[in-house]
């Protein structure tokens, strides 16, 4: 007996120093330099409500935090909320000091409730409007004061759906980027706009910025630390020159937004230390038509165009590393995807597909910013490649060219978010009336092997009639150097830069 006493104090010894020497074995980070593209598109407007490409997710995922978010395991935790629990049809979420700004303000369900109606209001983010779920606001006004749907009460946030039924998506669309906290006071009384980032609810608040970089500095915030990251330089950098920075050591850090293909591999070899973080297969590469090409090209004219890029991208396109071709908008084994039947008529169609005659050839963007790497696009003659600086996403879908090729967020489980980013982006081919409509049938469908079967049925028709020709899915990538290690997580897009650490 005396033996197994020792043992056991030996082996709860060892565990000790092994957490010890762990937590010792993290360095304290005073600055990391991450590079990123900061354009004038992209911070024209760092703003939840109006979160339109990758660059801007990335910056509003670490300046504004959360009322509840997933952890790394992909399970529902309290955010900026304390905690969160139902009491009768109501959604009760309680605040304490886990989030103070720089002016020394604590976040609390008075900033919420305003940050939930004044999205409402505006009526501009990608995801899902909450005025299905809740209530709609109709004035600026209104934003300011509670209605039945979200008000304060006892200094907790209560949010109380239209139908009961509505509970199972409400906790969910809270963990989309959109409907991340502004603070009150940051919010223009009579735009709604954000009057600054210096007073934010996110682990970090902007200190200053110029042309060249952006420095961030942290809030007293729950995600900071001793070893997370006080200050983080964002170094604005092209696409092109990213790498190169990378190698020459002139940033620490490369985010989920740059994807590393075989040529960056080659290039990152002589970094001695490099770190590389990967998601699970999250990532999607498609082409994509706009509502004028859907009028004037064929279904089987777009599947074919659609073969035409993925045969050209396997020859001669330097693919993410780890990719794989895929015939799905959705996940392969996640929700949503198709069925057996469905999956081999789609490969049936797109294998048959046939050119046939085009009336005139589709313009397709051709980005000046990555135009040496979209140089085996051209072998595709069918196509009329426009040189342009434009993105789609910030045109009007009746401005754009016929075609794009572009990547975007996959999923494992039902969410209502990523299926109206999808609704918004026009991944399923219809109008906003359209949308909206599916929308409210979709979230008043209880039973939810009705709800699989309804978006089982958007995806086909999507890939049926050519709207969205899926080519390949990739894990996205987080890349480090000087000792340090992104702490990515495998089930979400975005580099949070507080699971920076250095060891």
């Amino acid at each position: 007996m005396r033996k197994v006493r020792l043992a056991a104090a030996l082996l709860a010894a060892v565990a000790i120093y092994l957490v010890f020497a762990k937590s010792f074995s993290v360095k304290t980070i005073d600055q990391v330099r991450v590079g990123v593209g900061l354009h004038e598109s992209v911070v024209a407007k760092i703003d939840p409500a109006q979160v339109q490409s990758a660059n801007q997710a990335l910056l509003v995922t670490n300046l504004f935090s959360k009322l509840v978010e997933y952890d790394k395991f992909g399970q529902l935790q309290a955010g900026i909320s304390t905690k969160f629990y139902w009491e009768g049809h109501s959604l009760v979420l309680e605040f304490g000091n886990k989030v103070k700004t720089q002016s020394g303000h604590f976040i609390d369900a008075q900033d919420a409730a305003v940050s939930i109606r004044r999205l409402i209001k505006l009526d501009s983010n990608i995801h899902v409007n909450l005025k299905l779920l809740l209530c709609d606001i109709k004035t600026v006004k209104d934003v300011f004061t509670n209605c039945d749907g979200v008000k304060v009460q006892d200094k907790k946030l209560i949010l109380t759906p239209k139908n009961l039924k509505f509970k199972h998506f409400l906790l969910k669309a809270l963990t989309a980027s959109d409907f991340a906290i502004v603070p009150e006071q940051q919010i223009d009384k009579t735009t709604l706009d954000i009057l600054s980032l210096r007073e934010t609810s996110g682990a970090y608040y902007l200190e200053s910025r110029d042309d060249k970089q952006w420095v961030l500095k942290a809030n007293a915030h729950y995600r900071i630390n001793e070893t997370t990251p006080k200050e983080v330089i964002l170094v604005n950098l092209a696409p092109n020159d990213i790498w190169n920075a990378f190698v020459e050591n002139k940033i620490d850090v490369v985010t989920t937004i740059s994807p590393v293909d075989a040529d960056v591999l080659q290039q990152i070899k002589s970094v001695p230390d490099v770190a590389i973080a990967e998601t699970m297969d999250l990532k999607l590469y498609f082409i994509k038509f706009s509502p004028k090409a859907l009028r004037d090209f064929t279904a089987e004219q777009r599947l074919y165009l659609g073969e035409r890029f993925r045969s050209v991208m396997k020859e001669k396109y330097t693919l993410p590393i780890s990719s794989k071709e895929t015939h799905q908008i959705f996940s392969d084994v996640g929700y949503g995807h198709l069925s057996q039947e469905q999956e081999a008529k789609i490969s049936s169609l797109r294998a048959n597909a046939k050119t046939g005659v085009f009336e005139r050839k589709p313009q397709f963007y051709f980005y000046r910013s990555v135009a040496n790497k979209y140089a085996p696009f051209k072998e595709i003659l069918e196509i009329d490649p426009v040189l342009t600086d434009q993105r789609p996403y910030m045109q009007k879908p009746e401005e754009r060219l016929d075609m794009f090729f572009g990547a975007t967020d996959s999923a494992y489980e039902e969410s209502l978010a990523l299926i109206g980013s999808n609704f918004t982006q026009g991944t399923f081919g219809t109008n906003e009336t359209e949308a909206s409509e599916w929308m409210k049938k979709y979230i008043d469908t209880e039973d939810e092997s009705k709800r699989l079967a309804m978006l089982q049925d958007l995806h086909f028709k999507a890939l049926e009639n050519g709207v969205t020709v899926p080519l390949f899915k990739a894990p996205y990538t987080a890349v480090a150097r000087n000792h340090f290690k992104v702490n990515q997580s495998k089930l979400f897009a975005s580099t949070a830069f507080w699971n920076i650490i250095k060891e």
